[in-house]
């Protein structure tokens, strides 16, 4: 039995059809390969590569297999036969690098695209922003202590002063433990995710 009728992971399915597990993951979404051609459910679902191939063979329009976002796309024969790797010519490596680049500037546009909308955003300027508002809450609150101190010294009949140093003494404290806090997560995050579709 041959790899093209055993059942493989999107990945694997990827490398054959010579397309990102991205692209793969698209298929299913859309219905081009539908249970017929998949053995199991959601992200741990494995791919029949026959059923499969013979679907994309009839659902994928021309367009979308020898157009540009398809140029390196290749089924699977039908023989059962793995296919062969041939050397790239020099037209078929010109129009992959053509691809490559227009594949990058579409991903730059959406970027931009959602960087403008507010859904995307870079997360040092997430973090910056997010220390300025911490920062400026932290400022208000510590502002409010005198306030704070002359509501209790008047409810309770103590020296204002003394309830304000208390008052200033336990904020300082518990700020130097957030601190100690947030120091330490920052510590533990990871410096890259990957993506959904690279995990698969």
């Amino acid at each position: 039995m041959t790899e093209q009728s055993d059942v493989v992971s999107k990945s694997r399915f990827a490398m054959l059809c010579g397309v990102s597990p991205g692209r793969v993951t698209q298929w299913i979404s859309e219905g081009k390969i539908d249970a017929a051609g998949l053995e199991g459910e959601g992200r741990s679902a494995r791919i029949r590569v026959k059923p499969a191939s013979e679907q994309l063979r009839l659902r994928l329009g021309t367009s979308q297999r020898y157009g540009l976002n398809g140029l390196g796309t290749r089924l699977p024969e039908e023989s059962g036969e793995a296919p062969v790797h041939q050397p790239l010519s020099v037209e078929a490596r010109i129009a992959a690098e053509k691809l490559a680049q227009a594949e990058m500037t579409t991903a730059r546009m959406q970027r931009e695209e959602m960087a403008a909308r507010g859904i995307y955003t870079l997360s040092k300027d997430a973090q910056v922003e997010m220390t300025r508002l911490a920062g400026s809450m932290l400022t208000i609150f510590e502002g409010a202590l005198p306030d704070f101190a002359s509501a209790i010294a008047g409810q309770f009949e103590l020296q204002s002063r003394d309830v304000l140093h208390l008052l200033r003494q336990q904020f300082r404290e518990v700020r130097e433990r957030a601190a100690s806090n947030c120091r330490q997560e920052v510590q533990n995050i990871p410096e890259f995710i990957e993506a959904a579709d690279e995990m698969e």
